[in-house]
C-alpha cells in the first residue's frame, strides 16, 4: 500500500494478491469490497488504484 498527499486529497495504491483458485470475477469483487471498505472509513482517498 502506497498514499502520499496531493492536495485536499490522498491518492492510495494497493497491491492485492489473492489465492490462485480464485476466477478472474471473484479477484474483481474482493477488490470492489476492500475498495468501498477504505473509501467509506477515510473520506479523503480521493483517487484509489488496486493491482
Amino acid at each position: 500500500m502506497h498514499a502520499r498527499e496531493h492536495g485536499h486529497y490522498k491518492p492510495l495504491d494497493i497491491r492485492l494478491s489473492l489465492n490462485h483458485d480464485l476466477n478472474i470475477k471473484q479477484g474483481h469483487d474482493i477488490g470492489r469490497e476492500i475498495k468501498n471498505e477504505i473509501l467509506n472509513k477515510f473520506p479523503g482517498v480521493g483517487e484509489f488504484l488496486i493491482q
